[in-house]
């Protein structure tokens, strides 16, 4: 039990640094690192309009996030408790990235960079009570919950797993509260530090479970 709340805690943690991460991307950039249903659509508008610069962008913007998905489907394949070592190893990989683009801010570099982490992040496999979390995707999460529930309310049974999904998209607006509101100079340096205090409660806690 107690192992158990630790593990969704480190879930809640993962999920508010996911939605304060895309929080700075979308106040600094005006655009959206995990919302790529809307870039595709963007992308098609800009086509349609001739603006090659964003494009471009857009076309940088979702390619980011699927070579991070490629990278996340690389170190996950094959499904094994070998994998475990990601869960802390890649969230401490996030942090040291995000301080190292404290001192890119002003450029574009942290807008592709940041895209490509949420999608190693949301392929990251995380499973609770049976239900997939994706990380950084709301869309996925409350789609799934909502389709638990459909199907209670049909079945006349108790909706399993519906808290725990409610739950992710909770944190992400919780982190993106908070990404609002510490959207200054030293942002990226917090997210970063936030980052690795995840992977090592992951650590020092759920590692040996």
């Amino acid at each position: 039990m107690r192992k158990e709340l630790l593990f969704r805690l480190w879930i809640f943690f993962l999920m508010a640094c996911a939605g304060f991460a895309n929080s700075l991307v979308s106040l600094s950039y005006f655009m959206r690192p995990a919302h790529h249903t809307g870039n595709v659509f963007l992308l098609a508008e800009s086509i349609f309009s001739g603006d090659v610069i964003h494009v471009i962008k857009f076309f940088l913007l979702i390619f980011s996030f699927f070579v991070g998905s490629v990278i996340g489907g690389f170190l996950f394949s094959n499904n094994t408790k070998k994998n475990k070592k990601y869960y802390w190893i890649l969230p401490l990989c996030f942090g040291f990235c995000f301080l190292v683009l404290q001192l890119l801010e002003k450029t574009n570099f942290p807008l592709y960079a940041i895209t490509l982490i949420l999608g190693v992040q949301n392929s990251m496999p995380i499973y609770v009570s049976g239900a997939k979390v994706r990380s950084s995707h709301i869309t996925g999460n409350l789609t799934d919950s909502a389709f638990i529930l459909g199907t209670a309310f049909r079945e006349k049974c108790k909706p399993r797993r519906t808290g725990t999904l409610l739950l992710t998209i909770i944190s992400f607006l919780i982190g993106s509260i908070f990404g609002i509101a510490i959207s200054n100079d030293f942002a990226y340096m917090i997210l970063g530090f936030v980052y690795i205090g995840v992977s090592l409660w992951f650590f020092f806690f759920l590692k040996n479970d």
